[in-house]
């Protein structure tokens, strides 16, 4: 659908009876005007930037942890929400889609994509973290953070040049992990000869010291890389069409397979992505970008528990299916649907005169059809209490104010004559 209110529209070619069957245009809204996940009012100077959705990411982060335990293979990237409001942590990174955004901080199974920890990105933190010695920098507290459960379970991390550096190569390698990825030259116990030898094109030059291998290799331009678990072995790259075979280091092959697990994420939620390009508060945005994740999430761990494959739109639909019928009791007998009078839709299910006026067919339905007093659960988005009936203004073009609607159809209209007419005359 090109927008929420698409989904509540009696248009015929936009028509969908579910959403209208569940609940109605003004109660969605309501809903998400309500939703809220922290008491505004404790919030302190000292609060956290990302106080208003701290506790979902908590949340999240504890039930993705305890529900799945990620293959070997595993990589740490960033990611961004698109965001071009003001906010205090945005960030610009030229290579995203997005470019500029809300930018988290991301731990997934290189295989499956699955997101095991993750965190918001807000820049130097106040508050520093005791499991980690001050000296750190940034980008190394960054990969602790997110790794620190699965330390000393032979994990095999595959990061890019941001990460990377020497001292974070030994520690993980003393903790039983190892580390794989590009490396910026210009890191700290570095040697120059990365950046400064001489190298043909498919050519490499490695140096190793103790279980820390760093090497130059030379593709179109020069790449830098670490790694505590490969030497200088080679392997043949996958197969290209009108390619000669190519050998290349297994370090960079590995890195090429494994790397992309953040990338394989993205990709799978693209087409289903909940989050709309216009959404009024940062943290509503990233809340239903983390419930798109969430859905993933689910879906890589049926498949894996059940050992069986279902397509992405399958199984979104059928958790769909599931949550109705969990739910459906709780449902009003009457559903409720929006006015269509509000709106200059043509509808192909009514008589002649209706069209023409701008009446719904739901009007003459056997339906429960009851007059309540115009309430403030009815009045989301108006300013008072009253508004013109519809009988009168459709036809017999005067402009009324009422205090009555029916419950079922949910216009308004004068209690006497008009709920009558307006129920039975074709």
């Amino acid at each position: 659908m090109p927008s929420i209110e698409s989904c509540f529209s009696e248009h015929f070619l936009l028509k969908t009876n579910i959403f209208r069957q569940l609940f109605s245009r003004h109660r969605y809204h309501s809903l998400c005007r309500a939703l809220h996940f922290v008491n505004n009012a404790t919030r302190t100077p000292d609060s956290h930037p990302i106080f208003p959705i701290e506790p979902i990411i908590n949340h999240l982060n504890s039930r993705f942890q305890s529900a799945y335990i990620p293959k070997q293979e595993i990589c740490i990237d960033e990611s961004l929400t698109l965001w071009k409001g003001k906010l205090s942590f945005k960030q610009y990174i030229k290579n995203k889609a997005a470019r500029l955004g809300i930018k988290t901080l991301e731990l997934c199974e290189s295989a499956t994509g699955y997101m095991w920890s993750f965190f918001v990105y807000t820049g130097k933190e106040n508050t520093p973290d005791p499991r980690f010695p001050s000296s750190l920098n940034m980008s190394t507290k960054s990969v602790l953070k997110l790794i620190w459960p699965l330390l000393d379970k032979g994990y095999t991390l595959f990061m890019d040049n941001w990460f990377n550096c020497p001292l974070l190569a030994r520690f993980l390698k003393k903790r039983r992990t190892d580390c794989v990825g590009t490396l910026r030259p210009n890191r700290q116990n570095v040697p120059s000869l990365v950046s400064l030898c001489k190298l043909q094109a498919g050519q490499f030059l490695a140096c190793h010291s103790g279980d820390v291998v760093i090497m130059a290799y030379q593709d179109k331009k020069r790449v830098p890389l670490i790694s505590t678990y490969h030497g200088t072995e080679q392997g043949l790259a996958p197969f290209k069409p009108h390619m000669p075979p190519q050998w290349k280091p297994q370090l960079v092959l590995d890195y090429n397979k494994n790397m992309g697990g953040i990338d394989r994420k993205d990709q799978m939620l693209e087409p289903y992505l909940l989050e709309r390009k216009r959404c009024v508060k940062w943290n509503m945005k990233l809340f239903k970008r983390l419930l798109n994740v969430t859905i993933l999430n689910s879906r890589i761990h049926f498949e894996k528990s059940c050992n069986e494959r279902q397509l992405h739109l399958s199984f979104r639909l059928q958790l769909v299916q599931d949550i109705i019928d969990k739910h459906l009791d709780q449902v009003p007998r009457y559903h409720r649907e929006i006015n269509p009078c509000s709106r200059h839709i043509r509808d192909t299910s009514v008589s002649r005169a209706d069209r023409d006026s701008g009446l719904p067919s739901r009007r003459l339905t056997d339906s429960v059809h009851w007059p309540v007093r115009f309430s403030a659960s009815h009045a989301a988005g108006h300013r008072t209490l009253r508004r013109k009936c519809i009988w009168c203004l459709k036809r017999n073009h005067v402009s009324k104010l009422t205090t009555f609607v029916c419950e079922y159809c949910e216009v308004a209209l004068c209690l006497e004559p008009c709920f009558k007419l307006y129920h039975t005359i074709h």
